[in-house]
């Protein structure tokens, strides 16, 4: 029996809810969760009964357990890319720029203190607007959510230096190049979203 495209949406309808967020990685589990019904109603049945005892299964949650794995190996691969133009032509432009620029503000505290409030304050906005954020933004979102780690380790580091050796020129700088890093790798997240939210994979 060959699925009809309404069958089909009613099947990503159920999926809606398991939050695939890859576009390729949810149509393969459409397309494999259709060919297993249709095998199944060759002989006959009610679709509407075999989808819901499909979704009721151990097969949706082994099938959904190996989406969840290729997820996690594609954030490993978009995480490793955001790293890897980090350190091309254009990341590392951009890295000195800015780490030129605040190393500058660090002969006058206040302008380095402006700096790092905007940092510290972002940060905050986006973990408190997070959930509101505009759906072009998404990929930053997801970036965001499975590498919170590798953002917030620098911030931490940068409060913690503060916090044990005060205000020596030394520590200035090198909360200056945390910084820089932190900035770096916002701008390259959000070059990434551009090129992935209408892709939605890389």
């Amino acid at each position: 029996m060959k699925l009809t495209k309404e069958q089909i949406g009613k099947i990503e309808e159920y999926l809606v809810k398991d939050r695939i967020f890859y576009d390729d990685i949810r149509m393969e589990m459409t397309d494999h969760i259709a060919a297993t019904l249709e095998e199944k109603l060759k002989e006959g049945g009610d679709f509407e009964l075999a989808l819901k005892e499909y979704m009721n299964s151990h097969l949706k949650v082994k099938l959904l357990t190996a989406v969840r794995e290729q997820e996690v190996l594609r954030d490993k691969q978009n995480r490793n890319t955001i790293f890897r133009q980090l350190l091309s032509k254009r990341g590392m432009v951009f890295f000195v720029g800015v780490c030129v620029l605040i190393q500058l503000s660090t002969f006058e505290v206040w302008a380095f203190r402006f700096f790092e409030a905007v940092m510290m304050i972002s940060v905050l906005i986006y973990m408190v607007s997070e959930p509101w954020m505009p759906s072009k933004y998404i990929f930053v979102k997801r970036l965001f959510n499975v590498s919170m780690f590798y953002y917030m380790l620098p911030v931490l580091f940068v409060l913690k230096i503060n916090k044990l050796l005060g205000e020596a020129q030394w520590v200035y700088c090198i909360n200056g190049v945390l910084l820089s890093l932190i900035f770096t790798l916002a701008y390259l997240a959000l070059r990434m979203n551009n090129e992935i939210k209408t892709n939605r994979y890389a």
